[in-house]
């Protein structure tokens, strides 16, 4: 089972052959959506995967969005094209790039940890519990980080294609 906040990971297939991989795909994209935050709540990603650990869930993967933009922390910048993404998978087209490139980057950064910290409270005490469910197996994972300092990127730090470390490699915590 995979538990997605991320519209990337769908039963559409877009992007990525999610149903080719997996047994069920839950859209947490298309049910928990926030309007007035532009993603998913990590408290959201959270409930949906204790209600499974409480059905009886043995081995899932719980994908949070953060700490992807929108940033929702503290620092908040509600920006990025995350609810673009949506709609366009929605529709069944490929989404567009994400240019934030005016942000400043001592915000962006600031936010983005901010993003981080929000998302690990909810991650860490979901590790904890699914231990107490005696879960076969779990796994925790996140979008990718943001360029942030690693990478001359001048428009967009969010491009497609660019296999800069940052962006490749996703958190990833099994139980």
């Amino acid at each position: 089972m995979y538990l997605s906040a991320n519209p990337h990971v769908n039963t559409k297939n877009m992007l990525f052959p999610a149903t080719q991989r997996f047994s069920k795909i839950v859209e947490l994209w298309r049910t928990a959506w926030r309007d007035d935050l532009g993603t998913v709540h990590p408290s959201a990603v959270y409930s949906a995967a204790v209600a499974h650990l409480l059905r009886g869930a043995k081995r899932m993967v719980v994908h949070f969005i953060q700490p992807h933009a929108p940033y929702i922390g503290k620092t908040k910048l509600l920006r990025g094209n995350l609810h673009q993404t949506k709609a366009f998978i929605e529709r069944g087209e490929t989404p567009p790039p994400d240019p934030i490139a005016d942000i400043d980057p001592s915000l962006l950064r600031k936010a983005y940890l901010d993003n981080l910290e929000l998302v690990m409270r909810y991650a860490y005490t979901l590790a904890r519990k699914a231990r107490r469910f005696g879960i076969a197996r779990i796994v925790i994972t996140a979008d990718h980080g943001e360029i942030l300092d690693e990478a001359p990127v001048a428009e967009d730090r969010h491009p497609r294609g660019l296999a800069w470390r940052c962006l490749r490699e996703v958190p990833w915590l099994e139980l």
